[in-house]
Order: structure tokens, then C-alpha cells, then sequence
């Protein structure tokens, strides 16, 4: 018997000894169970390698081997230990700790292994406390058993941190991985209203992320701010799969994704359909400035094979570019990674014109889309463009300043603009056509 299995041992003697009667209720395989609470020293427990909140940080860790290989040496544990001080809110656990104690018991097997608290316990290490106060397990406990408690727990107040979004989503899949039904999720998650389709939902958005990890190496973490992106994507594509257009889907999914990792925000790539590469995008780059951007885009367009069907059903949709193919040789192009690896805001050369073009035209889209609202008076549409004018206006000399700015090219499309103006006078005053 280990050290560490005695001392748990001793203390859960002395609990039942001293007719303490502070239990921690908990549902193991259908039945209640009250728990003894007993007091041992931070640095004593084990965290857990299997921690769910730690899920995606440690998929994606360099020494994420050596954690697996062997989780409990001091280098996997110090690893787990620095992981977690990271965690988001970690300070505010701490200050949370400091001035108001611990308000809830963390849970652990009978060696001493972190089934919850592990970030808690951390905390507690940090500001040098001499006790934690833990719940243990019974000993016939399996990992089935645990990973039930895990999910039961984290719907509950005693849950201090968040899961990030793909934590959360890596826990779930955890679970029904390990043979648990989406009814019992559903249920334990408490969505008692179309619970087995909100559980397909989460899992399909985790099978965005993973197709976008099967082209590159891309943390978890980089979509952790990107859930709303996700859910509409994932709304739009159900809808187009469901009216059968499979490879539409597919094109709205690839198109929005490359947007996403251009630098998107989520209504403008919200605004962004099926279409948008052929019909928004490409006809913005007709100018010689954007030739390079053009053929670029166009280099990945997929020739299409004649299968010598036309006759029958009639000439088959132009070859159409693979945006997939984009989004794979973006991710993988060290041109667009930062000092730490990670996909670089701000973006210059070719993908920087791309970034400037998608956004111009999604701001396009959004602006027709106001015009078409029955509600949108055409004096508001008027208004906003000329609040544009006049934002532009103040801008001007120091954008001449740069060397980098076209004047004959702004003097082009200031004419042109200047000559809708006096067209939709014309309409104002009733003289269009004469």
C-alpha cells in the first residue's frame, strides 16, 4: 500500500472515528451515496492527466506523450500543474479562495487522484494552505463511474471555472464514447426538450473543428471564440443538406470556415452563402490590382470531368474552386502564423488583400440586406452612406499621406460615385429618362 493510499486510509479511519457527520452527496450507478469529507494537504493529490478542462490543451501539447506515458511522474504533474494556473479566471479562483475559504469539497478516488477540484487545488498549492477539504470515492469505483460524476458535477454550483467551448465539447464526446446513449446525456446535461438532437448539434460542431484539424495543426483553443461562427455555419449547412444539395453545403461550409480564419467577424461571415466566391468575391478583383489575388483564387479552381451525361441532363455546373484546398494551404503557409504558431490578425501580402476584399463585399451584402428590410426607409440608407462620406472625408489627407494610396484610382470612383448622385437626383426629381 502506498504512501499516498495509507494516508487516505488513516484519514478516512479518523473521520469515521471522530463521528464527524459532513457528508457530499453524489448519484453513483442510479443510487445516492454521502461521501466522507476528510482534510489532507494540497500537495498530497494527484491531478488528474484525464482532466476535462484541460481536454484540448492537452491534445495539443508538445509533451503530450510523456503525460500519457506516464501521468503521475513529477515532470506530467508540475506539466498538469502549470496548465492549469493558466486556465481562464484562474486568479479570480485564487482571490475567491483567499478571502472566502473553500466553499465545497473537491472529490478523488482512494489513492488520492483529482476527480474534481484539480484547478481548485492548484489554487490552494499557489497560496500556500496547509488542507484541502476533499470528498473520497468508494473503492469498487470505475472510470465509468467517474466520468458520470464529471458530467453530473458540472451542471452544478460547485463547478468554479467554465469548460471552454471545446472542453465542453470534448467531454461530451468523452462520454458517449464511452458507451453512454444521447438520451442519458440529454438527461444529464438537463435538456429535457429535444435533447438527442442538441447533443447531434454539439457533436456536429466538434466535426467542423476536426475536419479543420485534419488539414493543419490548429489548437482547440483557436475556436473557442468562435461558437457563434460555428452554430450559424452549422444552420445553414442542414438547411442546404436538407433540401439535398450536399455539395452546396460543402461549399458554404469550406467558403465560411476560410473566411472565418481570414479574420471574418461573425456577421460578415454570417452574411456569406454558397455563392460568394463566384458571384461577391471574384467580381471585386476585375481590376489589374487585384489580378494577382484573382489568379490566385482561380488556380484552385476544380476542373470538371465529362462524364458524357450533358445530352441527357443538360450542361453541368461550371468547375467551381475548392475552397477547401485554400483553407488547407492557407493554414499550412508560414506566412500566415505568428511568433507562437497561431493564425496572425493581421494578415499583409496576398491574404491581407483577401481579408480586405471578403470583408468589402460581406459589407456589401449586409448593406443590401438593410436596403431590402421593409422597415428601412430609404432616407436611412441615405443617411448611412453619407455618414460613410463624411467618416472618409476626415480621413483623406492622411490616407494621401501613404505612399501606398491610388489617387487616380479614388478620383475614378469618386466620378463614378458623383454621377450616381446626380442619377438619383434625377429620380428625386422625377427626370430619369429624359
Amino acid at each position: 500500500m502506498t504512501s499516498r493510499l495509507q494516508m487516505i486510509a488513516r484519514e478516512i479511519e479518523e473521520y469515521k472515528q471522530s463521528g464527524n457527520e459532513a457528508t457530499y452527496p453524489i448519484e453513483i450507478r442510479g443510487q445516492k451515496k454521502y461521501l466522507p469529507i476528510i482534510r489532507v494537504n494540497p500537495t498530497d493529490l494527484l491531478l488528474n492527466p484525464k482532466n476535462n478542462r484541460l481536454a484540448g490543451q492537452l491534445k495539443d501539447h508538445p509533451n503530450r506523450n510523456q503525460i500519457e506515458a506516464d501521468p503521475m511522474s513529477k515532470e506530467s504533474q508540475d506539466l498538469l500543474d502549470e496548465l492549469l494556473s493558466k486556465t481562464a479566471k484562474f486568479k479570480d479562483l485564487m482571490s475567491q479562495l483567499n478571502f472566502l475559504g473553500q466553499q465545497e469539497p473537491g472529490l478523488i478516488t482512494q489513492d488520492g487522484l483529482l476527480i474534481n477540484g484539480n484547478t481548485r487545488v492548484v489554487a490552494l498549492r499557489q497560496l500556500k494552505k496547509n488542507y484541502v477539504e476533499v470528498a473520497v470515492l468508494p473503492p469498487n469505483i470505475n472510470e465509468t463511474d467517474v466520468l458520470a460524476a464529471e458530467m453530473a458535477l458540472q451542471l452544478t454550483d460547485l463547478v468554479h471555472q467554465d469548460y471552454t467551448f471545446t472542453n465542453e465539447l470534448l467531454f461530451m464526446k468523452r462520454y458517449l464514447d464511452a458507451g453512454n446513449s444521447k438520451e442519458n446525456m440529454a438527461k444529464v446535461k438537463g435538456w429535457s426538450r429535444q435533447g438527442v438532437k442538441k447533443v447531434d448539434d454539439h457533436m456536429r460542431l466538434l466535426g467542423y473543428i476536426e475536419e479543420v484539424r485534419a488539414l493543419a495543426p490548429i489548437h482547440y483553443s483557436v475556436f473557442d471564440s468562435k461558437q457563434q461562427h460555428l452554430k450559424d455555419l452549422d444552420s445553414d449547412y442542414m438547411s442546404l443538406k436538407g433540401k439535398g444539395d450536399i455539395d452546396a453545403a460543402e461549399t458554404l461550409k469550406w467558403t465560411r470556415l476560410k473566411m472565418i480564419f481570414v479574420g471574418l467577424n461573425k456577421d460578415q461571415v454570417r452574411a456569406i452563402d454558397e455563392h460568394f466566391v463566384e458571384e461577391r468575391l471574384l467580381p471585386r478583383l476585375s481590376d489589374s490590382d487585384s489580378a494577382e489575388l484573382r489568379d490566385h483564387l482561380e488556380s484552385y479552381r476544380v476542373e470538371t470531368v465529362n462524364d458524357g451525361l450533358d445530352d441527357l441532363f443538360g450542361e453541368q455546373t461550371s468547375p467551381s474552386i475548392d475552397m477547401k484546398k485554400t483553407l488547407k494551404d492557407f493554414l499550412n503557409d508560414e506566412s500566415t502564423r505568428d511568433g507562437d504558431g497561431e493564425i496572425t490578425k493581421d494578415l499583409s501580402g496576398l491574404y491581407g488583400k483577401l481579408a480586405f476584399n471578403a470583408r468589402r463585399a460581406t459589407e456589401a451584402i449586409i448593406d443590401e440586406q438593410k436596403l431590402a428590410n421593409a422597415n428601412a426607409a430609404p432616407g436611412e440608407t441615405l443617411k448611412e452612406a453619407r455618414v460613410k462620406i463624411q467618416t472618409l472625408r476626415h480621413k483623406l489627407p492622411f490616407m494621401m499621406s501613404d505612399p501606398a494610396f491610388k489617387k487616380d484610382k479614388f478620383i475614378y470612383n469618386l466620378e463614378e460615385l458623383m454621377e450616381e448622385l446626380e442619377k438619383l437626383q434625377q429620380v428625386v426629381n422625377g427626370e430619369e429618362g429624359k
